[in-house]
């Protein structure tokens, strides 16, 4: 920060990267200069941004040529729609007795008995003693086509045999300590210990690429694909009042997960997975709250300066503390404008002790950030 002044104008240098002891989040669009020491300006000043020296991330800014614009790229499942069937079984223990020796028998005679109807699939559960002290267990779940998941609950019950989890895939496990805690002070009496396989199959269904870039075409080629299927699952969306349907009333236990690029269409997170069987939302509703929850960049074509320190002015339907507003040029090199005409704007206070800067597009959307330090000249007259 350079301070240059006479009676009655100055002008004022200011650095992004400077006075971080004070403004440690400083960055390159937004940031703010200690002076060292107050600046009177009592005497009706106004300011003017002279002269900026800026460069954003030029990989975000510039423009891309000649390409059509795709929802799904080249990974194996970008177009891929994911239904997922899931079968459970279960058996419900409540814990009546206070020996863990005996909870533990019935435990295992139980869980014997939901060893699921294809020969080359089996589940089972072992302990071993010593000194009457279980060292080890050992839940073994074999499935071949690993679809199956236990899952056991309470998940402290599982903690207490040892377990650093209550839901376990295909394969072996076994604990990793000793049972040395009371089941009788851990968990109450008459608590259900639920122990719980379930298998889930998966198909997947491929969606065509949109003729055109629009979310509407997208939803259609989904409902065509879903149509297609072997799986009766209506899926309906209404232009003018922007309304989806996802209707699958004959599998409760069925779920989908669309495309990335679709969920994203939607308003909906990237992973997110239709679990009700009958889902009906409007799309603006949710991409409105997607767009409230996340900064969005903007490809905005003018960047606006602005400053706390300065009057309000009228800007569209709002006021706000606009220094200066230019053009938005796309570029790898570093910008330079030594503005030829100045305006001027009264100050808001009596006394400079610092200066704060802040520059956006005109939509007030952040610019892309590079690590190229913004410079900015002001100046200062009396009026």
């Amino acid at each position: 920060m350079n301070i240059a002044r006479d009676d009655s104008e100055f002008s004022v240098t200011l650095l992004s990267n400077h006075s971080a002891d004070y403004y440690p989040n400083n960055s390159a669009f937004n940031f703010c200069n200690e002076f060292y020491k107050p600046i009177d300006v009592s005497q009706n000043y106004e300011v003017a941004l002279s002269e900026i020296f800026y460069k954003e991330k030029d990989s975000e800014i510039l423009p891309v040529q000649n390409e059509k614009k795709t929802y799904f790229g080249q990974s194996i499942d970008d177009n891929v729609i994911t239904l997922t069937r899931t079968s459970a079984r279960h058996t419900q223990i409540p814990k009546i007795v206070k020996s863990l020796d005996t909870f533990l028998a019935v435990l295992q005679t139980n869980v014997e008995g939901l060893t699921p109807s294809p020969v080359n699939e089996s589940v089972s559960i072992k302990y071993f003693y010593d000194d009457n002290v279980i060292q080890k267990v050992i839940l073994e779940i074999l499935d071949p086509k690993n679809e199956l998941t236990c899952v056991i609950g309470p998940p402290i019950f599982c903690e207490m045999l040892g377990f650093d989890t209550n839901r376990f895939s295909a394969g072996v496990h076994v604990t990793n300590r000793p049972v040395d805690r009371d089941l009788g002070e851990e968990i109450e009496m008459n608590t259900l210990v639920v122990f719980s396989i379930q298998k889930e199959i998966q198909d997947k269904i491929k969606v065509t690429e949109p003729s055109s870039h629009n979310v509407e075409m997208l939803i259609l080629n989904c409902a065509t694909a879903l149509a297609l299927s072997d799986y009766d699952i209506h899926m309906s969306y209404d232009i003018e009042t922007t309304t989806l349907q996802v209707l699958y009333p004959d599998y409760p236990r069925l779920s989908i997960k669309f495309p990335a690029a679709v969920n994203e269409a939607l308003g909906l997170p990237e992973s997110y997975k239709f679990q009700k069987n009958i889902t009906i939302f409007k799309v603006s509703d949710n991409l409105e709250k997607l767009n409230e929850s996340r900064i969005k960049y903007h490809p905005g074509q003018q960047i606006v300066v602005h400053s706390s320190k300065i009057a309000g002015q009228v800007f569209g339907s709002r006021s706000v503390q606009s220094l200066r507003i230019f053009p938005r040029k796309p570029s790898k090199d570093v910008q330079h404008i030594a503005f030829s005409s100045l305006y001027f704007h009264p100050l808001n206070c009596a006394e400079l002790c610092n200066f704060d800067i802040k520059l956006t597009t005109e939509n007030f959307k952040p610019l892309f950030s590079s690590e190229f330090a913004t410079v900015v000249v002001l100046k200062f007259r009396a009026s």
